[in-house]
């Protein structure tokens, strides 16, 4: 008699719900005074983290790096965010972030865009 195995469910590790969006990225790393940026694509964003994807290139991060990130929310007017982020996944080619440090004005500014892309649907 065959069994069925199942494999237990992934634990949903997100505190906020998500959106889909495709926004540009650049990730700044500084070491030695010397600062490197490296461009991403955003697949979604919450009012917590985001989820960056890259070029498929191999990148000098592991889970736990510190990460200064900038993400274009808006072009006109021009809204850049900026926060630093930890990487909390690192899935080849792409990273999950979690917003560790984010300044009132851009916390409200991310909560606002979050909301008009959910009222846009």
């Amino acid at each position: 008699m065959a069994r069925e195995i199942r494999q237990p469910k992934p634990r949903e590790r997100r505190r906020h719900e998500r959106v889909r969006v495709k926004l540009d990225a650049q990730v700044w790393v500084r070491s030695l005074g010397s600062p490197v940026a490296y461009e991403f694509m955003t697949s979604d964003i919450s009012i917590g983290g985001v989820f960056l994807k890259g070029s498929g290139k191999n990148y000098p991060f592991k889970e736990q790096t510190l990460l200064e990130i900038y993400v274009l929310l808006r072009e006109e007017p021009e809204t850049v965010l900026n926060f630093m982020g930890r990487i909390v996944h690192n899935a080849g080619g792409g990273f999950g972030i979690k917003i560790v440090q984010i300044d009132d004005q851009a916390q409200q500014g991310l909560n606002d865009f979050i909301k008009d892309l959910v009222d846009r649907g």
